[in-house]
């Protein structure tokens, strides 16, 4: 309808969208693998979640310096 409607804006908000959830659909696959594997092993969820951890505060530290609070 984007198309139909020639709204370019809205076309590259839609590409950004999907772009976006591909990559955490890739996320989310790549972490549920990450816990099968580590399975009930405790220092392997200890060390997953350390990881996500650090993960985390990477976006934060990277949405911060982007001027975003």
């Amino acid at each position: 309808m984007a198309q139909e409607e020639k709204d370019n804006p809205f076309q590259t908000l839609l590409h950004w969208f999907i772009d976006e959830q591909v990559e955490e659909e890739e996320n989310t696959d790549r972490i549920r693998q990450q816990l099968e594997m580590v399975g009930d092993d405790h220092t392997g969820l200890f060390m997953l979640d350390k990881e996500m951890g650090q993960r985390q505060a990477a976006q934060n530290n990277a949405g911060n310096e982007g001027g975003q609070t």
